[in-house]
């Protein structure tokens, strides 16, 4: 297996930026809905 350096880390990033904002506001969203407190009557 190789490794990646720094720059490949970051021009993957960059070039990914729109998909794991998304994958990452989807966490938040899903997060929240695993730790909705019940609705009291």
């Amino acid at each position: 297996m190789t490794q990646i350096g720094f720059i490949e880390f970051w021009e993957f990033l960059w070039r990914e930026r729109t998909s794991l904002w998304r994958f990452l506001k989807w966490t938040a969203e899903m997060d929240r809905y695993a730790h909705t407190k019940p609705k009291s009557s």
